[in-house]
């Protein structure tokens, strides 16, 4: 009996190990772990992209080809849905006027790229382009983007509790082509002088492609982002304080002298001086109450994630926590 009870016993372990290790793997991605998408290896990709698209532990999508991640949504029509607005006829090149039959007015509409327009001064591709009056009025009235680019400031955090040694910018293209960083910089500017007073050269990292971001900022913050996103170091010799927080102070992304898009905070901030000054405030409403704090960790971003109106006031909050390379939330 004792023989055949050891036989019995091996059969039944057996079946039992045998079921355990020949059953489905166990998932490691999840919503639980996850902020990010799950891939095709069940790895979290946390940095939202046109082909890494998704949020909260679903499964990463890969966005048509003329569309972004927006949010964890793939977002935007095709290409041919840029209708006629603007045009060769309607407004110009897509740099000076409403921009070509396939981008329609929109992200490259309106006025000249020197005086007007904005970045979505034309309106929709449907409705095209319009004058740099209508637009978005001249660089110091109007403010805004005055580019068709669809590279955007998509996040800022200048104010830590302590020492404010973790500051940095993040940059996100939120077009579905790649954008070139040709002459292009990120120029910080003191609102009480209306002056610049830091410049970090943007042209030797080439281009970004659709969906990408790239962070200018702090030690800690580059060394602390995902995989993959690149980065620039403030280029001074401090590890501290190289973001100022004064309220107002704003940052401008130019190429060469033309502004491609900005953000004032704690109020309007201008660059220059008499008719020369250009707003760095977009739109008409007061940033006097959209301002970083020392009390709590947080950064002033774009909500929705890659959001543009052109309006500083309703684009930007102050949210928490910081989602430098990520896709805010």
């Amino acid at each position: 009996m004792t023989m055949w009870r050891a036989l019995i016993l091996g059969i039944a372990v057996g079946t039992v190990v045998g079921a355990v290790s020949c059953g489905k793997p166990t998932k490691r991605c999840l919503p639980s772990n996850c902020a990010g998408c799950c891939n095709n290896d069940d790895a979290c990709v946390q940095s939202a992209t046109r082909v890494t698209c998704g949020l909260s532990g679903v499964a990463c999508v890969v966005c048509d080809a003329t569309q972004q991640c927006v949010s964890g949504a793939c977002s935007g029509a095709s290409a041919s849905d840029g209708g006629t607005g603007g045009g060769t006829a309607g407004g110009g090149s897509a740099v000076t006027g409403g921009g070509t039959g396939t981008t329609g007015g929109g992200r490259t509409g309106g006025g000249t790229g020197t005086t007007g327009g904005g970045r979505a001064g034309g309106g929709t591709g449907a409705t095209g382009g319009g004058s740099g009056t209508t637009g978005g009025g001249t660089g110091a009235t109007g403010g805004g983007s005055l580019v068709g680019n669809g590279i955007v400031i998509n996040e800022i955090d200048c104010d830590q509790p302590g020492n404010d040694s973790a500051e940095f910018v993040e940059l996100l293209n939120t077009s579905a082509g790649t954008e070139s960083l040709t002459n292009v910089s990120l120029v910080l500017v003191n609102g009480a002088t209306n002056t610049q007073y830091l410049t970090v050269p943007l042209a030797s990292f080439g281009s970004l492609g659709p969906g990408e971001y790239f962070v200018i900022g702090s030690a800690p913050v580059i060394s602390g982002l995902p995989s993959g996103v690149r980065s620039a170091p403030w280029g001074t010799t401090v590890a501290v304080n190289n973001l100022q927080n004064g309220d107002p102070d704003g940052v401008a992304l130019m190429r060469g002298t033309t502004m491609i898009d900005s953000v004032s905070y704690g109020g309007d901030t201008f660059l220059g001086s008499g008719s020369t000054a250009v707003k760095l405030t977009e739109g008409s409403a007061s940033t006097l109450t959209l301002s970083d704090t020392n009390n709590d960790a947080g950064s002033i971003a774009r909500i929705p994630n890659g959001s543009d109106t052109n309006e500083n006031a309703t684009d930007f909050v102050f949210t928490s926590p910081q989602t430098p390379g990520y896709a805010n939330q």
